[in-house]
């Protein structure tokens, strides 16, 4: 899951830097100069975008993947003895 929201940052990252490159095409002659002085900055606010859009995708795929899982915690194994009350653990009363 880790793998695929990497993708999809990489993608969002791509995109949008090939977008933003189309609207700033006015800047095309200064590119030496621009990237000579600010690509530590443009380098860093890359990796923080990448980085953010990871954990957002990742946190949106954990919400839509794994639902279903959150009552797991109530049911008993085969090793546990079954009880009759549920565990205060669970957050279900």
């Amino acid at each position: 899951m880790i793998a695929n929201c990497a993708f999809l940052a990489a993608l969002t990252v791509f995109l949008l830097a090939g977008w933003l490159a189309g609207e700033l095409r006015f800047l095309a002659p200064h590119k030496f100069l621009l990237f000579h002085l600010y690509a530590p900055l443009l380098g860093g606010v890359t990796l923080v975008l990448f980085l953010n859009l990871c954990a957002i995708y990742y946190s949106v795929a954990r919400w839509l993947f794994l639902r279903e899982t959150a009552g797991s915690c109530c049911t008993s194994t085969a090793d546990s003895p079954p009880t009759t009350r549920r565990s205060r653990t669970c957050g279900r009363s």
